[in-house]
């Protein structure tokens, strides 16, 4: 491969990222929203069921077998990071 088609694609990669952290970012908004309800009614942060049928619908939306334990382990990452900010309310 040579350096300029790296490069290039490395570019799209970077573009990616970028479109990926608006995306995060914007679902930590919603996730503090959804922490300060979960508070006032007296709500427990942690949902198992509410990750499992998120885990479940999103095995649903890949496509790529080969990335499914990944996607899993993404996904519990970021269900643990959305505890945190949660327990900051």
């Amino acid at each position: 491969m040579k350096t300029h088609s790296l490069h290039g694609i490395r570019k799209k990669i970077d573009r990616i990222d970028r479109k990926l952290m608006k995306v995060v970012i914007k679902r930590y908004g919603v996730v503090e929203k959804i922490g300060r309800l979960k508070n006032r009614a007296g709500l427990p942060v942690v949902d198992k069921k509410r990750e499992k049928d998120i885990l479940e619908r999103i095995n649903k939306l890949n496509t790529n077998d080969e990335i499914k334990s990944s996607i899993k382990n993404i996904y519990k990452c970021i269900f643990n990071s959305s505890y945190k900010v949660e327990r900051v309310e």
